[in-house]
């Protein structure tokens, strides 16, 4: 569930800044300092299972994501698995490597603004 969250993280930045993919962080990077996950019920194998992520909170140099986990079942409807929230913080490395909080850049922060505007 984890993975899943970091994945559809990561995926969510790269459509909108996937020049910061590239390198080794010296335009900024996204760092998780919390996560959690809340199971409801058991994903089996074989499920189909599908993972939304929305904003929850946005400060100057941090964003909390709220996730859910959802099993696709045959019919077409959805079970919920579990929910979960990512706490994260935007930073850029000062000359030792040592991670400073740093604001998003503008294009994810645009992308932020729209989703809280909806």
């Amino acid at each position: 569930y984890y993975t899943w969250q970091g994945q559809v993280r990561d995926h969510y930045f790269y459509r909108i800044i996937p020049e910061f993919f590239r390198g080794i962080g010296e335009k900024g990077e996204l760092l998780c300092v919390q996560t959690q996950v809340q199971h409801l019920r058991e994903a089996m194998p074989f499920d189909t299972i599908i993972v939304t992520m929305a904003l929850k909170q946005l400060k100057k140099y941090s964003v909390i994501f709220h996730f859910e986990y959802l099993r696709q079942e045959n019919d077409g409807s959805r079970t919920k698995l579990a929910f979960g929230e990512q706490q994260n913080v935007w930073v850029v490395r000062d000359e030792k490597g040592t991670p400073i909080p740093s604001p998003f850049p503008q294009p994810v922060l645009e992308k932020f603004i729209r989703a809280i505007e909806g």
